[in-house]
């Protein structure tokens, strides 16, 4: 399981979820989570993450597994 800190700064608008995506076999996948990945399905590489609000996404967090 992965989980992550909320961002330092949120530029002045509430956070309003987070939009998540790994690189799975060579393909993109990307979801919606809240908090965590319950699980990375085998053959992930790298998972990227960036946190949502009415502004926009933010910069993205890349971990390399």
């Amino acid at each position: 399981e992965l989980g992550w800190l909320h961002p330092e700064s949120n530029g002045g608008n509430l956070l309003t979820g987070y939009v998540t995506s790994y690189l799975r076999d060579g393909e993109v996948k990307k979801k919606t989570s809240v908090e965590t990945f319950s699980s990375v399905p085998a053959g992930t590489s790298v998972v990227s993450i960036c946190a949502r609000n009415r502004s926009g996404l933010g910069a993205p967090v890349e971990l390399s597994l």
